[in-house]
């Protein structure tokens, strides 16, 4: 008996690096599913739509869940092959690790980047509101670099200046090229939540030309990405 598709509407803004990772989960899990993209007027109603107030969230056969983590692990559960999450131990460890490293850390620095840094910061914050009235495309370039500068200053990435940004990312880009040497991916030789993850923080990364060069400098990496986004980028 043919089994049918669940249903799932992803709701996101889709320059977040969560909605980017809940999509590729989708994707690399072969479930067709359709998106909802919020405008930044709507933001203020997102409290009445889910229990963090943010997105992602999806609808799964009228089951709503919030939260890209909790999301890419029950989808996981629901459907788990293939795979994301290694069955040994040790290596599910070093998943969930990398997984929350990647939302945690390397968060703040595509935050810094694309939004507090002014060479990007405007375009960004006009590609979120694309799809506004024209009054608040024109008021949301100022507005966001003002809050995702407050965040990065009190979570400290906002503190640094660039070069100190450019030669922590180079470290963090280094140590992440001897694990993925060492099999291939960053748990070891197949595809893990753990790719998928740092490759949606690393994505927007890019979107920075300052991080564009510095990705692009660590070939290691580069390679990786490029086969990453193949298994998991919407076609």
């Amino acid at each position: 008996m043919t089994q049918t598709s669940p249903s799932i509407v992803l709701t996101q803004m889709a320059i977040s690096p969560f909605c980017d990772k809940v999509r590729r989960v989708l994707t690399y899990k072969g479930l067709p599913f359709k998106t909802n993209d919020i405008k930044v007027s709507q933001i203020s109603s997102l409290p009445k739509m889910n229990n963090t107030a943010k997105v992602p969230f999806i609808d799964y056969n009228g089951k709503r869940l919030s939260d890209s983590t909790d999301i890419c692990f029950w989808l996981e559960e629901q459907h788990p092959e293939p795979a994301l999450i290694p069955a040994d131990p040790s290596q599910r460890a070093d998943v969930c690790l990398l997984e929350d490293w990647a939302d945690e850390t390397l968060y703040f620095f595509e935050l810094t980047m694309r939004f507090v840094w002014p060479e990007d910061s405007r375009r960004w914050s006009l590609e979120l509101a694309k799809n506004d009235h024209p009054l608040i495309k024109l008021v949301t370039p100022f507005l966001m670099r003002r809050m995702t500068r407050n965040i990065a200053h009190q979570q400290g990435a906002g503190r640094r200046s660039r070069a100190q940004v450019k030669a922590e990312l180079d470290r963090l880009f280094d140590a992440l090229e001897t694990r993925i040497a060492s099999g291939g991916f960053c748990v070891g030789q197949q595809l893990t939540l753990a790719d998928i993850s740092v490759a949606s923080q690393i994505h927007c990364i890019q979107g920075s030309g300052v991080g564009a060069e510095i990705v692009a400098s660590h070939s290691t990496l580069s390679d990786w990405k490029q086969r990453v986004d193949a298994l998991t980028l919407p076609v």
